[in-house]
């Protein structure tokens, strides 16, 4: 999980305005079984928008929402691609980095 949180692509910079506009959480992580191939790239960017921003770091893919994960198709567009994955707020990959953490 440490590792998930450093290989965060978005700045502090970006996460703060997307804070500030936001009445949701902003940032998410989706975790795949392997790397995202071309084709599922090419699914996850007809979505990418101002609001609605991903980077992928190996076979994570970082989600940061201006607006809620709820009303976005970019979130909706995950469920294309042929990767089993799952989707976590960073607040709660945060918290269980320091469960793991506490437990050693």
């Amino acid at each position: 999980k440490r590792q998930i949180i450093a290989d965060c692509p978005f700045t502090g910079e970006e996460i703060t305005e997307a804070i500030a506009v936001s009445d949701s959480e902003v940032l998410y992580v989706s975790m795949f079984t392997r790397n995202p191939s071309s084709k599922d790239i090419e699914r996850l960017a007809k979505y990418n928008t101002q609001q609605d921003k991903y980077k992928i770091a190996g076979r994570n893919v970082y989600f940061l929402f201006y607006n809620s994960i709820r009303n976005s198709k970019l979130a909706g567009s995950l469920q294309k691609t042929d990767i089993p994955s799952t989707s976590r707020n960073f607040k709660t990959i945060s918290k269980l980095a320091e469960l793991g953490k506490a437990m050693r």
